[in-house]
């Protein structure tokens, strides 16, 4: 049930099947963490972030060196601004997983969402996937006031990455406030079904975007 979710979930965004085999799940087996991380992920991608937050603190109640759970949970306090408590909960798992991408993907957005644009940079040039590297940099670049090289990491994400990462590249145009053209690769990735669009309601990069009257027709079309 817990596999088929992930399936359900990731390539066909069919949220009420994803919903009743990870209700199943639970109801078979209400103490594993995986399934309780799926369910928390559940309400995250549902834009229910206190919830989410309760959720994966319950999971980390039971399985304390579950990593994934501790940048989800990191993940999550950015977008409620509580940078401190997303800081601490990022190098307890970054002590756990040296080579966590994600960990330090959020770091990096941490450092740009606190205004050190410089730290940033330095965090998103270190991370070994192409994709992620390159939508770093092209937001900390935006966010130091180098266009030219904002614009030459984001022509190399879309040159190398526009099939699996359109919804970076969303993201990218988000930060840099170019509507149009975030809403353009949004909407490629939903075509695409990019598995990003999971981090639709809960991304503090795109959410510039919810002030925009497209905003909603598009979130609802998802």
């Amino acid at each position: 049930y817990l596999g088929r979710a992930a399936i359900l979930e990731m390539h066909f965004q069919d949220w009420a099947a994803v919903r009743r085999d990870l209700d199943r799940a639970f109801a078979l087996e209400p103490n594993n963490p995986r399934v309780m991380a799926a369910l928390a992920f559940a309400l995250s991608w549902q834009g229910r972030v206190p919830e989410a937050i309760e959720a994966y603190e319950r999971v980390l109640d039971v399985d304390p060196l579950r990593e994934n759970a501790l940048t989800s949970l990191a993940y999550l306090w950015l977008y409620a601004g509580r940078y401190p408590d997303a800081r601490r909960a990022l190098a307890r798992a970054q002590e756990l997983n040296a080579q966590s991408v994600f960990a330090q993907l959020l770091l990096g957005e941490l450092e740009l969402l606190e205004g050190r644009p410089d730290a940033s940079l330095a965090v998103f040039e270190k991370i070994e996937d192409e994709a992620f590297r390159l939508y770093g940099i092209a937001i900390a670049q935006h966010s130091r006031r180098d266009r030219a090289r904002s614009d030459a990491a984001l022509r190399e994400l879309i040159a190398k990455n526009s099939a699996d990462a359109a919804y970076q590249v969303a993201a990218v145009y988000a930060w840099r406030g170019e509507n149009d053209r975030a809403f353009e690769w949004l909407e490629r990735a939903r075509v695409q079904r990019d598995g990003g669009l999971l981090s639709l309601l809960t991304d503090s990069i795109v959410r510039p975007l919810q002030a925009d009257p497209r905003w909603r027709p598009f979130v609802e079309k998802v």
